[in-house]
This record gives C-alpha cells, structure tokens and sequence, in this order.
C-alpha cells in the first residue's frame, strides 16, 4: 500500500505540473477510405471493462487483433498468440489436454489455470479445453494483468477475450478450402440465414487434420498429428431497438494420436521418440450460451447463461521406453454451468459505472488408473505387477459481487480515476477413493472427503490522464487472486491440499494514436505470496502444486503500428519479463532452496516484428495483391525450477501472400518458413530427460470466398 501511495503520489504531480504548459496536437486528415483495416491505423474498440469503449481510453495493457490480423498473422489456436501479443507464452505440450498459458510469468501448468478464457462472453473455466481451432473470427482482445475485479476467477494474470462474427442481416455464404505438406486439409463453411427480420441465424463448421510431423521408433507410425472437427449455430432475436436476445451452441471434436515425446540421452545422441505403448487423447467439448441485452433510459443490463460439457480420454506411455514401465488412462466427465448479470450506466458522463453478480457451479468425474508392467517390478521394487484406481468427484461452486466506477476530471482536467471491488466466495469439495490391485487383491488404499471454501475482496484503483487528443498515461493497482484446491496426484497428506495464491501488482503506461501510428508501452512490477508451483511427487511420480512462499515478476512490453505510406504498414510488438522466486525453500530437510532462480516456463522476452503491404492490381481478375511477413523471437527460458535445463532464443520466419480476385482470395503461406529447430516443451520423470521437438515447416494454399447469394436459404 505504501508503494500505491507514492506511485499516486508521483502521477498526480506530474500531471498537475504538466496539465498548464502541455499543447495539443491537430488532428491529421482523413485518410483514404479505399484503404482497408490492416493499413488504417486508428483507435479500436475494446470491451475489458464490459462495455465498448475506445482502447486508449482503458487504464490497463491490452493488445487487440482484428479478423484481418488473425489472418495475415495465421492465428489458428491459442498458442499462436504467442507471436501476437507481448509477454505471452503458451508451450506446445503434445497434446490438447494440457494448454496452459502464462502471461507476465503468471500461469499454471497443471489444475485451474491461471488466465482467463472467454469465447463470445462465456467463460472457459477448464484449460483442457483451451486448445481448439479458431475460425470465423471477429476480434481477439488480450487483457494482461489480474482482472479479478470483473472477471474473477482464473484472472490472475490476465484475460484472453475472442469474439466470433456476429450474424449478419443478410444472406452470405463463406468457405474455404485448404492443402499443405504433412497431409494437411481443412474446410471451413459458414452461411449466413435471415429467418425473418427479427430473427436472424448463422451455421458454420469446420474441419482440420494433419498426420503429425513425428516418427515413433518402436512402431514406425507418425505421431503428434490432430483431427478437429466443429460446428457453431448462432441465432439472434431482437423483438424491439431496447432488447436482444441470442442462442449460441458450439460442439468440438478432438482426436490427438500420440505424444511426440523423446528421450535426451546423455552422450549428446540424436534424441529418439520410442516407446512400446500406443497413446492417444480425444475429447468433446459442448458449449452453449443464451445472452440477453435491454436498453433501459440508456442503461444496460446484459445476461450471459451458459452451459459447457467437456469429455475426454486420455491414454499415454508414462514412461515413453520401451519397457513396460507405467502407462496411464484418464477418463473425464466435467459439467459447468454459469451465470452472470451485469447493469451498466450511460457512457460519456462524468461519473460511470458497471455491477453486477456471477455465479458458477462444476461438477468433475474423474477416474485415473495407473498401470505398473511387469519391467516397472525391480525399478520400484514392487512384489509384483500392481493397478492403482484413483476416483475423484469434485465439486466446485462459487459467486461474486462486483462493481467499478469511474469519476472524470478527478481534481484536473482530463482525469479519470477508477475504483474497483470484487468479492469472490468459493467452495470446493472432494470426494475421493484410492484402490490398489495387486496379485487379484484389491484393496482401499484412501477413502475421504474433503472441503474447503475460499472467501477473498479484490480491490483496483487506477488513474488515466489524457496529454491531449493522443497521448494519454495510466497508472493501476490490483490485487491478483486465484483460489487454492486440491490435487489430482498425492501419497502423502500435506500434498492433499494447496494453498490459495495472491499477487499484488502495479503497472503504469502511455499510449499514442493517430492516424498514421498507434503505440503503447507498459511498466509492470507483480509481487507474488504463496505462488503455487508445479512439482512431480516423489512416491507415485505424478504431477502435483505446492505453495513457494514468495515471487517476483516485473517487466515491460511495447507495441507499436505504423502506415508508412498508403498501401504499407509495419509492427512491432516486444515483452520482457524477469520473473524470479524471491523465496522457495522446497525441501528444507534435504537443502533444497530455489529461492532467486527464474520460473520455469517463462520467456525472458518475446517480440514480433511484421510488416503489410497491399498492391491495387485492378487488372484483368486480379484485384489486388496482399503480403505479410512477420519475424517472431522467443527469448531464453528454463524448464525447471532448477534452472539446469533450457531453451535457448530462437525465431520463427511467417509469411503469406493473397491474390484478391472478385470473390475468391487464394493464399500461399508458410510457417517456420526457415525450419528452425528447438524444443517446444522438455521435462524429466523416472530418472530420464525427456523433449517435444517443434513442429517443422509448413506450407500450403487456402482458397476462400464470401459470396452473396440472395436466394440461398433465405427465408423471408
């Protein structure tokens, strides 16, 4: 709190020394409007405070990518943010069960994640379903920093936001097609149905396989590929100007066919993928959401009810040898169902404001079982082959009260000050039973009950200045939190539980728009209690979180978009992060003492370096030409909280070039264009070191179309 006080107090005076001698600029002319989205460059739209309002006008760090940028910047997971956003990290595990993100070195790789996922305003609480296939897509917008006191839960480090195209009033068909080397096809389909003038729908679906770019020794078979199969309807109601009212069902299918992990051996040999058992995940994801929005004397009140199944199966090699070792199966039935309703004020007024109430309940079925083969007996010296049942029923609910207002001209000119609150109540219950087969005797290993419950009030203040029409500055304190629980794998009592984590986080910033040129640049220090920590568990050998005492993340990240000319524009995005264990005594019985070694997982930096360029053709079919390019660079990292195993920098060449005919785009594209080599995740588990290599280069041709068709399905 101290350092919020001098924080403010140092804003404060710079601005009120500043606010009588600062001269605006004028603003620049109307650029051409032939230009399209990528090279005019102006102040966009964001929704991080639950309503629409321009992204200069919000005190907080966020990047924001247009369907235009999502293409030329090949965005087709998650994990392609990495190269779109500063200081964002999302490893390639091998599998669509385990996608976890961190942002400004906060994250977790096992149990709630620890940033936020919103697709079309419903939340994605369950980080197996993180990893899907975009398409159709609107805008992306990424919030980093806690925000808990809008959002809450699994906000600790920030927010991913996707919005997918709304349904549109009249009736158009999209499709693409597409070939690239590996084997890999998609399809996509969208068509758009006016019912009725009221009553608007939209049907799309979409399809991607690939075969893998991996060979698993043992059994000569590509592994590591991926069939993605999904479907979204959207239907839109509005009965009058004041209320709207919208129905969204999206179904996902997944199949993964292996894990391309390698052992490392220690002679410096090539490292090989070869184990004896054949592994698999698949999962089904149903989604589905009703948001209703009225308009009352220009207030709002919006409700978003949603409803989301997951269930998946996951079956894999522990041990990824040869030998008969360990294998593991995994079967998951996990039901949410959520509930939020927020009551917006007028915008443009002096004072501003948005409450309102959210509400979620899960409900978790999972059974793993543990197979120990007949190799794994003299290893672990066991009497004899031996199966461990693990059932584990959890239930997780919880709601929040919450509200944020903002006075403009706060004691200046030009000042907005902002003040947020958040209380979050959750309660989390376990049921588990642990039975142990050995030799045809089954017996009860664990059988229990737990529960715990985890009130918390999360505050934010934040200053926001406005130099003149362009460069505004912000200053913002928030408190991170993100609940404790309860492990999946332990042996021993004391790794039953985990405590909850907080984080106390200050960042100041400044940004320019005009015209021609957008920038941000951003200043962050996160303080972290009680940061919990991935560890393997050293009796079953299973993942697990423990609580290191204290943390530190502190860094910076810039962005910046230019039009050069009419036709060109170029970017830069760049993030540093320092992120350290300022206390870790993880054994003190053996010495074990982390304390001033970096987090595992995190990027020292990234940065992205981009450029657009469009060609009017207007000759013959072609209309014009499009080329991207885009240079990505991720930074030193390490894999363990040792520090004794890392990544070194590498980067990553992207290009693509689109001819632009009446309705038909064809694109040539590649990604990894330089083939670099590295390692996109490494680990150790039964005394080996094991490794992903990354995915190789790609290319391929996409052919896409948006036609109107006024007598295709249209029904009025």
């Amino acid at each position: 709190m101290n350092a919020l006080i001098k924080w403010s107090s140092l804003f404060l005076c710079i601005i009120i020394s500043g606010n009588s001698i600062w001269a605006q600029e004028k603003e620049d002319h109307i650029p051409d409007t032939l230009l399209v989205d990528e090279y005019y460059i102006n102040d966009v739209l964001v929704t991080a405070n639950k309503k629409s309002e321009r992204l200069s006008e919000v005190a907080a760090s966020i990047s924001t990518l247009s369907s235009v940028k999502v293409e030329d910047k090949q965005i087709e997971t998650l994990n392609d943010l990495t190269f779109a956003s500063p200081n964002i990290h999302m490893p390639d595990y091998g599998s669509s069960l385990t996608s976890p993100i961190y942002i400004r070195g906060i994250g977790s790789r096992i149990n709630e994640p620890a940033v936020g996922l919103y697709v079309d305003d419903i939340p994605y609480f369950e980080k197996a379903a993180f990893d899907f296939n975009l398409f159709d897509i609107e805008s992306i917008e990424v919030l980093r920093g806690p925000q808990g006191t809008l959002y809450g839960r699994n906000s600790l480090g920030g927010i991913i936001k996707i919005y997918t195209e709304d349904v549109k009033n009249r009736p158009t068909t999209n499709f693409s097609v597409g070939f690239g080397n590996h084997e890999r096809k998609t399809y996509h389909l969208r068509q758009n149905v006016p019912l009725s003038d009221k009553l608007l729908a939209s049907f799309s679906g979409n399809y991607m396989n690939h075969n893998g770019y991996y060979t698993n020794q043992y059994e000569r078979n590509t592994i590591g590929g991926k069939e993605d199969l999904s479907g979204r309807v959207k239907l839109k109601y509005t009965p009058s100007e004041n209320a709207s009212y919208q129905f969204i069902l999206d179904a996902k299918d997944t199949r993964n066919n292996g894990y391309p992990y390698a052992t490392v051996p220690e002679n410096g040999e090539k490292k090989t993928i070869n184990y004896n058992h054949n592994s698999y995940y698949r999962r089904d994801i149903l989604s589905t959401g009703v948001k209703a929005e009225y308009d009352i004397n220009d207030y709002t009140l919006n409700s978003v009810t949603s409803y989301q199944l997951l269930d998946d199966f996951q079956d894999i090699d522990q041990d990824f040898t040869p030998a008969q070792l360990v294998y593991v199966t995994q079967d998951r039935r996990h039901h949410m169902l959520t509930q939020e309703i927020n009551f917006t004020s007028p915008q443009n007024k002096r004072f501003e404001f948005v409450t309102g109430l959210f509400g979620f309940y899960q409900l978790r079925d999972k059974q793993v079982d543990v197979f120990y083969g007949e190799d794994a007996i003299p290893v672990f010296n066991l009497p004899a082959q031996m199966h461990k049942i693990k059932n584990y029923d959890k239930t997780t609910g919880g709601f929040a009260v919450f509200g944020q207002m903002t006075y403009k001209d706060f004691l200046v000119d030009n000042l907005k000050a902002t003040a947020g609150l958040r209380y979050d109540y959750e309660y989390n219950e376990l049921d588990y039973l642990y039975l142990l087969n050995m030799k045809d005797n089954e017996r009860v290993q664990g059988d229990f009950v737990h529960d715990k419950a985890y009130p918390e009030i999360l505050p934010r203040i934040s200053f926001h200045y406005s130099w003149n029409d362009r460069l505004v500055q912000y200053l913002t304190y928030t408190k991170g939190y993100k609940s404790g629980g309860f492990n999946s794998t332990f042996e021993r009592k004391q790794d039953q539980t985990y405590r909850p984590e907080y984080s106390l986080n200050y960042e100041t910033g400044l940004k320019w728009s005009s015209n021609r040129l957008t920038a941000s640049f951003a200043l962050y220090n996160i303080d972290v209690k009680d940061k919990q920590v991935y560890q393997i568990d050293t009796l079953s050998h299973g993942p697990l979180l423990q609580n290191a005492a204290e943390a530190n993340s502190r860094g910076l990240e810039l962005e910046v978009n230019h039009r050069i000319m009419k036709n060109w524009s170029n970017y830069v995005t760049f993030g540093y992060t320092h992120a350290k264990y300022e206390e870790y005594l993880k054994d003190p019985a053996d010495d074990i003492d982390y304390s001033g070694n970096f987090i595992p997982y995190i990027p020292r930096y990234t940065f992205s370096l981009g450029s657009n360029y469009r060609w009017v053709v207007s000759r013959g079919i072609l209309n014009e030409l499009r080329f991207h390019a885009s240079y990505n660079g991720i930074g030193k990292h390490f894999w363990n909280d040792e520090n004794t195993m890392k990544e070194k920098y590498y980067g990553l060449l992207n290009m693509r070039i689109t001819g632009v005919f009446d309705q038909i785009n064809c694109s040539i594209w590649a990604k990894n264009a330089l083939n670099t080599d590295y390692n996109v995740f490494m680990f150790q588990a039964f005394n080996n070191t094991y490794s992903q290599k990354n995915a190789p280069l790609r290319f391929g041709l996409t052919i896409s179309s948006n036609l109107n068709i006024p007598n295709l399905l249209n029904f009025r």
